[in-house]
């Protein structure tokens, strides 16, 4: 009997993926630069976090790329505290990105599956791999956590 699919570690799991990939993509910096903020931080820094437009409770947006920038923990607070403020430095200094947002906020919801799961997966991968981060070191930050076996994407 197969075991049954467990969604909650496979979450955990895609959002350290793409927590890693956002991070490197921004180059360890902070996109938001509030007053007193940290700016340039390093891949171990716990104040570079993994910054929502669209809140991650919908999986549509959650693990995608465009609904995400790194920010310092002190911009990361004032993003929660004025979201409409916030809203609008993202309007206006990612203008394409937030049109790529509305269009897919018209998309129906869908139960996600397994497969889907996968795909994100394979997804945020390849977007590692052509960021030279090596997977062996995502999963080993990782903790194990989550035992999934990447190597069939490498």
């Amino acid at each position: 009997m197969a075991k049954k699919f467990k969604a909650k570690p496979f979450k955990q799991w895609l959002d350290h993926l793409c927590a890693v990939v956002v991070k490197t993509r921004d180059d360890f910096n902070c996109q938001i630069q509030r007053p007193g903020c940290s700016g340039g931080m390093s891949p171990g820094d716990r104040n570079c976090q993994w910054c929502h437009i669209i809140s991650r409770t919908a999986n549509k947006t959650r693990w995608d790329l465009l609904n995400a920038v790194t920010g310092c923990g002190r911009c990361h607070h004032w993003a929660h505290a004025n979201p409409a403020e916030f809203g609008l430095w993202f309007v206006n200094k990612y203008p394409h990105r937030w049109d790529h947002l509305c269009e897919i906020g018209q998309e129906p919801n869908k139960t996600w599956k397994q497969a889907d799961f996968e795909e994100v997966e394979r997804f945020l991968i390849g977007k590692a791999i052509d960021l030279n981060v090596d997977i062996a070191t995502i999963r080993y930050d990782y903790r194990g956590r989550y035992k999934r076996k990447v190597k069939e994407y490498v």
